[in-house]
């Protein structure tokens, strides 16, 4: 039988892997020697780490007791109010505006059509144009139309243009009064045609007048004649009757002064034989038998009523102004924008249509502020080429609107008609300083005991109370002037909070 080695003997003990049982048995089967040693380093740190973590704790605890506790001395320096600080501002020397600023409207005065009535080219039948035909065209869209220019030709007679608030409503004839005449009057007076007054009544200057606007456009002055002579053959016969008086009245002179003559003729015979004759003549004594004063009166007053027949046919019967003819437009020059061509044909209803040359600019402002604008205030007009100057033409109240007041402006320049429907910027200088003036802020402004304006002025560490005038203010300033010469300048410190 084999025999089993034998086994080496060593002192067991902790820390001695496979140490033998003295029994001689198996071995203990104890825990390795680097085991232990681990162990033992893992229980070092632990107690490490507890400890770190105690002095962490210990610390924040020390830093929040620190701001809890408050000694008295600090308390008391913590209740106590801050130190005042005063709040000051310049004082400047500069120019100031007190501006308004709001919208404004650009639009047309007027758009005008003119036409006349019916009559159409075949294509057209069913629709409704104008009298007579088209018979020239003598402007084109985008020409300025002047006064006094035919814009067109309607079966061989003008269409001109004059300047009028109001549009014709009738032939306007000799004889004729009315406000429409006088609108005639001052139109040819423009034209440098009429020299008399705008009375409103239909004279001859007014006819000369015509008759020289006619001539300069090359057509005959239309007038009350029909055509068939009957103007004339109303003078003339006026005019025979101005001649049968004159002759009626010139018999009964003749008569009367051959009358006379036969009267002194027998007087001074009669005389004659009255003198130294005895016994006396009993021939009567003779008398006048030629035409009486009250025959002479009245053959004088028939030839008064004659000669103021012919004047009146004369007066209401020559040039007039046809309404077809002579058409009023509010401004001109006017721009015109559409124009018929269809010549030899009906025109269309509508001959042409004008825009005038001139824009009007409207703006409105609180009534409150209107009070601060004056007629002929500056304007700045802020339009797409950039600023452009006005003036304040007029205000009006607006009576749609009670708390709000229409403003006119009237720019510098006229105003591009490009521009019409356009909304524009709009400011109104409401008051302004001649010059550089000293401001100060508005908060700077108060009182003393007495009342009177004044501003504190921080001098080094005091304050200097100094009595002043306000004037014109705007852009938070406020135009200041000490009572005393040189007692404000410009670069102080005024107080104006704190």
């Amino acid at each position: 039988m084999a025999r089993r080695p034998a086994q080496r003997s060593e002192p067991a003990g902790p820390g001695r892997p496979g140490a033998v049982d003295p029994t001689g048995d198996e071995p203990t089967g104890g825990p390795d020697r680097r085991d232990l040693t681990l162990a033992a380093r893992l229980r070092g740190r632990r107690w490490l780490i507890t400890l770190v973590a105690v002095a962490v704790a210990a610390c924040g605890l020390g830093v929040v007791a620190g701001q809890l506790i408050i000694s008295p001395r600090q308390l008391a320096a913590t209740s106590q109010p801050p130190a005042p600080t005063v709040i000051t501002a310049e004082v400047v020397e500069q120019r100031i505006e007190r501006t308004i600023v709001t919208r404004g409207l650009i639009t047309a005065v007027e758009v005008v059509r003119v036409g006349q009535g019916v009559l159409l080219p075949p294509e057209e039948e069913n629709s409704r144009g104008g009298e007579g035909v088209l018979t020239g065209v003598f402007a084109a869209v985008g020409q300025q139309i002047t006064a006094g220019r035919a814009v067109v030709e309607v079966s061989g007679r003008p269409v001109v243009l004059l300047p009028g608030a109001k549009a014709g409503w009738r032939d306007m004839r000799p004889g004729m009064s009315g406000a429409d005449v006088g609108q005639l009057q001052e139109a040819l007076r423009g034209l440098g045609l009429f020299s008399g007054a705008a009375s409103g009544s239909f004279d001859a200057a007014t006819k000369r007048a015509l008759e020289k606007l006619y001539a300069q456009l090359g057509y005959a002055t239309p007038t009350t004649d029909s055509g068939d002579g009957s103007d004339a053959q109303a003078i003339q016969s006026a005019q025979e009757a101005v001649a049968d008086a004159e002759r009626a009245r010139q018999n009964l002179l003749d008569d009367q002064t051959r009358a006379e003559q036969a009267f002194a003729d027998a007087m001074a015979a009669w005389e004659q034989a009255q003198q130294g004759a005895t016994p006396a003549p009993t021939t009567p004594q003779p008398t006048y038998q030629g035409p009486s004063a009250a025959q002479l009166t009245q053959t004088e007053l028939a030839l008064q009523r004659a000669r103021r027949a012919l004047e009146n046919e004369q007066a209401r019967r020559g040039p007039i102004a046809p309404r077809q003819e002579l058409v009023f437009v509010p401004r001109l020059p006017a721009t015109l924008t559409q124009i018929g061509q269809g010549l030899g044909f009906a025109p269309d209803h509508v001959l042409f249509t004008l825009t005038t040359a001139a824009l009007e600019l409207t703006a409105k402002v609180e009534s409150a502020q209107a009070g601060l604008l004056r007629v002929q205030g500056p304007v700045e007009i802020q339009l797409p080429s950039g600023p452009l100057a006005g003036t304040i033409a007029a205000l009006t109240p607006d009576p749609a609107s009670p708390a709000s007041t229409a403003v006119a402006i009237t720019p510098a320049a006229p105003l591009d008609l490009s521009l019409a429907g356009a909304d524009v910027r709009i400011t109104f200088v409401a008051a302004a300083t001649a010059g550089a003036v000293l401001a100060v802020p508005q908060g700077a402004i108060g009182s003393d005991a007495s009342g009177r304006l004044s501003v504190i002025v921080q001098r080094g560490e005091s304050f200097v109370r100094v009595p002043v005038t306000t004037g014109v203010s705007g852009d938070s300033l406020v135009e200041v002037t000490p009572a005393e010469p040189g007692a404000l300048r410009a670069g102080d410190q005024v107080v104006i909070g704190g």
